[in-house]
């Protein structure tokens, strides 16, 4: 999977699907739950939001564990996220947990602009 583009005033919108072992360890899709998502400057199981502002929305879209994962474009400021990210030192992940204790991490990159393809 390519990393989803974190781009300053775009939304980022994108799916993922959790597993949870069931009672007997099997692998199965989780369809309940309540969970957030936040952009960290580290996937470390300790990691905070790389800024309070940068919260999101999960929910689950009711198809085979496959959740909703999105930020608004209004909080991705260009100049808050060129202070986290443009050097190249950091990379950006977004954290999603879940309330069972379920936490999982998407590495995102960090494109300052987007490009859009012109068509005729």
């Amino acid at each position: 999977m390519t990393a989803p583009n974190l781009s300053p005033l775009n939304d980022l919108v994108f799916l993922i699907t959790i597993k949870v072992p069931d009672a007997t360890g099997t692998l199965v899709n989780l369809e309940t739950g309540t969970a957030s998502t936040f952009i960290a400057d580290s996937d470390d199981p300790k990691a905070d939001a790389a800024d309070p502002s940068l919260v999101g929305d999960v929910s689950y879209t009711g198809a085979n564990g496959r959740w909703l994962v999105g930020f608004d474009a209004s909080i991705l400021d260009p100049d808050l996220l060129d202070g986290l990210f443009e050097d190249g030192t950091k990379t950006p992940y977004c954290i999603i947990q879940v309330n069972n204790n379920i936490r999982g991490v998407v590495e995102l990159a960090y494109v300052r602009s987007r490009l859009v393809t012109v068509t005729a």
